[in-house]
């Protein structure tokens, strides 16, 4: 009777271990077309990914009548691999300029809260959720695993967003430039609300911003448009002491990965994962960038985070999957993110 009282026992005591998960997936991607084919996510699905993060660009439809996006987002809906996702994933969402107005608008749109309404009915956003109450789509998101706090923020580059400057010559407008002057990319309501999200403790923190943060070499949209805002965000994570990040990206029709090392940081690993589906049919041309790890490509990707305990650490897989099989990946612990740059 003894034994049976310990076996009873010790098969309870190991339950919460057989039942705590072997690994988290996080996926996220961006630059989806309604109107192309999705079968190349299926691969995504596979993958099982327990949280999936949309980056921007979600549907195409450049309108400065939110209303036309409608038809749209119930063309996005009813894509079999966006409802798996919806059903068996924690869906995370934000904005970029194809879903939000039109081709690299900010926040000059006029219809802007009524393009939030939308966008915000489309993703299912719970009704008492905060963000039909305040200006913007940022949000944030944390999740426990393996005794690790990990939060996702994710930014809103488009509603606060200032003008971009172009570079000229003579009649031929080259491309997008910095602008010195002191123009918003978040916005002070947005800003506010990142500083106290970064208050609160996290082991790893997941920073999602539809446009790049760190690759200032190409003519584009981008942080480096606005120096003084990028630079902002480089002091706050200082100030904040911020220990363990990662930054997602998309918008650029390229994935490719870089390494930001920043002193008085701790190493930076961007993702850049772009698009989902829809392709650029022409060799795109990439200034080299020394930061950039290996090649870019620019066929269909989607990004994958896999955590994976190991020990008291977390090992993180970082990976880029493309539509012809090829995997690119980065492999880092936990305590290295965290290990601050002389």
């Amino acid at each position: 009777m003894k034994k049976v009282i310990l076996f009873i026992f010790y098969f309870f005591s190991f339950l919460p271990l057989l039942a705590q998960k072997k690994e988290l997936v996080i996926g996220f991607g961006s630059c989806l077309d309604q109107n192309l084919p999705t079968k190349f996510l299926d691969k995504l699905i596979a993958q099982k990914p327990d949280i999936f993060i949309f980056m921007g660009d979600n549907i195409y439809k450049d309108s400065l009548n939110p209303k036309d996006k409608i038809p749209e987002y119930e063309k996005f809906n009813k894509i079999p691999q966006v409802q798996w996702l919806k059903k068996n994933s924690k869906v995370l969402s934000t904005w970029d300029d194809h879903d939000y107005g039109v081709n690299d608008v900010g926040g000059e749109y006029e219809e802007k809260a009524l393009s939030q309404k939308i966008f915000l009915e489309a993703f299912d956003e719970p009704k008492d959720s905060i963000r039909w109450k305040r200006k913007g789509v940022y949000d944030s998101y944390t999740t426990n695993f393996s005794n690790k706090v990990i939060q996702i923020l994710i930014l809103d580059t488009r509603y606060f967003r200032g003008p971009l400057k172009k570079e000229k010559f003579l009649f031929w407008e080259k491309g997008y430039i910095p602008n010195e002057d002191p123009i918003p990319v978040l916005g002070e309501e947005q800003w506010r609300w990142l500083e106290l999200e970064l208050d609160k403790p996290a082991d790893l923190r997941i920073l999602v911003s539809s446009i790049q943060f760190h690759n200032e070499k190409h003519r584009f949209e981008k942080w480096a448009n606005f120096p003084k805002e990028k630079q902002r965000m480089l002091d706050l994570l200082k100030f904040k002491n911020i220990k363990g990040l990662i930054i997602l990206s998309g918008d650029r029709h390229i994935g490719e990965f870089h390494l930001i090392k920043e002193k008085n940081l701790p190493p930076i690993y961007e993702i850049t994962s772009s698009p989902l589906n829809r392709e650029i049919n022409f060799p795109i041309v990439e200034p080299f960038h020394p930061d950039r790890l290996g090649n870019f490509f620019q066929e269909s990707n989607f990004g994958i985070l896999r955590f994976t305990p190991k020990e008291k650490d977390l090992e993180i897989s970082m990976e880029l999957h493309f539509r012809t099989g090829l995997i690119l990946k980065n492999v880092v612990s936990l305590s290295e993110l965290q290990k601050i740059l002389e």
